[in-house]
């Protein structure tokens, strides 16, 4: 079980993107929002995109997040940086009733996966809860609210609608403020990545 905290925060680790990715996934996104029904899905702001190595949970107090923090720096340093480009749109968990809508992420999947494994295991000595499912990575372009208003229509699944690729430099760990106007994401330490840039 993980340390909590009463006043604790909501976290997560994960990896950012370049600007020009963003401006991508924006456009994207816009494309399959022209095809969905109206109000059908909550769509995520720019600022949420993001890819998820490790999701922390609620109420994470300081000692913990502190001792996460430091066991990220030298994590980090063992692990080269990472080139990752735009994949195909896809789905959780069917075409049939799809709940949340993605962009698939190719380029460097095996270090990616190496990495992912090692922040589990640092989380994990920590006392966080291991995750269970495997491993997809993918950035969120919404969640969906109405499944008839995205079956109904042909979203092109498995097909990459417009590419972009960037260097991942760093790992991010994150802190999630919630509010009326959705999540608001504040960075909480950065540990970068060694080795040279891939070429």
């Amino acid at each position: 079980m993980k340390r909590t905290h009463p006043e604790g925060i909501r976290a997560f680790i994960a990896l950012d993107l370049s600007n020009q990715a963003r401006d991508t996934l924006e456009k994207i996104q816009q494309s399959v929002r022209r095809r969905t029904g109206p109000d059908s899905v909550r769509w995520v702001g720019r600022q949420a995109f993001h890819l998820t190595l490790f999701f922390l949970g609620d109420n994470n107090g300081p000692d913990a997040i502190a001792a996460l923090s430091d066991g990220l720096d030298p994590l980090a340093a063992g692990h080269r940086p990472l080139a990752l480009q735009l994949g195909a749109l896809g789905c959780f968990p069917t075409p049939r009733s799809p709940k949340v809508l993605w962009v698939g992420v190719e380029g460097d999947l095996q270090p990616l996966q190496r990495l992912k494994a090692a922040v589990d295991a640092l989380a994990a000595g920590l006392g966080w809860e291991p995750e269970k499912r495997p491993y997809h990575p993918h950035l969120t372009l919404g969640r969906v609210k109405d499944p008839y208003g995205v079956v109904n229509h042909d979203l092109p699944y498995g097909q990459p609608l417009e590419s972009a690729a960037w260097t991942v430099d760093a790992l991010h760990l994150y802190h999630s403020q919630l509010g009326r106007q959705g999540a608001r994401y504040i960075k909480i330490h950065s540990a970068a990545l060694g080795g040279p840039p891939p070429s």
